[in-house]
């Protein structure tokens, strides 16, 4: 499934609950110069193309799009990624943890990330 860049303005209404439909969504935060953002991105490709998620939708959102988000939403740095879960009242907004043990090239590998989303979906 194709990763679609968020705006802010569409990201402000996924976290505010203006879905209103069942969706399942994923969105990486990244920075333009975080190497290790652009390195996670082969990652997150692969991860959105696997038939297991074919009913999720993937999102990147730039972080200097809403230099606040990090703190809104209650994260630290990039890449973070969240799962989101709309059609409720009130979206719920799961944050992947930390890695214990940050890979060098990219923070998270594709196991942190796909136990994160089968623990969360």
């Amino acid at each position: 499934m194709p990763i679609e860049r968020l705006t802010s303005r569409a990201l402000r209404v996924l976290i505010n609950g203006g879905i209103k439909t069942k969706n399942t969504c994923v969105i990486k935060f990244y920075a333009p110069a975080c190497q290790l953002c652009h390195a996670l991105q082969g990652t997150y490709h692969r991860i959105a193309d696997d038939p297991a998620y074919k009913d999720v939708r993937f999102f990147a959102f730039n972080i200097y799009d809403h230099r606040d988000i990090d703190v809104e939403l209650g994260f630290k740095g990039t890449p973070t990624i969240i799962l989101l879960k709309t059609g409720e009242e009130e979206p719920n907004i799961q944050i992947l943890p930390e890695p214990i043990v940050p890979h060098p090239k990219t923070w998270y590998t594709d196991l942190d990330i796909t136990h994160f989303l089968k623990d969360n979906i």
